[in-house]
């Protein structure tokens, strides 16, 4: 008697077991699932303010920038992950100029970025070839460790000094990880 409720018991402390591991499971991945949608919803949103501001860009003149803070402003609020915005020009022999500038973006994170992902001719090459956003991911040892920068060329014709304009949004990585986890 005593063997056979040992063994019962065993049974049913291996069924308890083996119940919490298939909870543990599913619950394991229907977190991944959701950090997987947090994600992709994240960045989603990083390309819709980069196409917002690409277009508030294009609408102005240089001679006109009033509204620009106030609407980057507007369009980074609650986005905690996208660091930095910038509107930018590109010369032909590779040198970034920032024309306006808010948040944590410099001209050389974004050239260090250039370079790590295949040098200035080509990121000129891909900018004036395409309308879509242009993703760079930067292997930075900046503060703010690894940002992701996606890059927006604007609609422009190209003179002797300035090869493209186009916009770019920093996004940090780490930010990004950590609204995640604080979901």
């Amino acid at each position: 008697a005593v063997t056979l409720g040992l063994s019962f018991s065993v049974v049913l402390v291996v069924l308890a077991w083996n119940n919490v591991i298939e909870n543990e499971t599913r619950n394991f991945a229907s977190d991944a699932i959701a950090a997987q949608n947090a994600v992709e919803g994240n960045f989603r949103a990083a390309d819709a303010v980069v196409d917002n501001l690409g277009s508030f860009l294009t609408t102005i003149s240089d001679r006109s920038p009033s509204g620009l803070a106030g609407f980057t402003k507007s369009a980074l609020r609650g986005s905690d992950y996208i660091t930095g915005f910038a509107a930018a020009d590109i010369s032909a022999a590779g040198e970034i100029r920032f024309r306006e500038r808010l948040g944590e973006i410099r001209e050389r994170q974004l050239t260090a970025a250039i370079e790590y992902t295949g040098g200035s001719e080509r990121f000129i090459n891909d900018l004036t070839s395409r309308k879509a956003t242009i993703p760079i991911v930067a292997a930075s040892d900046e503060p703010g460790g690894r940002a992701l920068f996606l890059v927006k060329p604007l609609s422009w014709e190209s003179d002797n000094e300035i090869e493209q304009r186009f916009v770019v949004v920093r996004v940090s990585l780490l930010d990004l990880i950590g609204s995640i986890r604080s979901e």
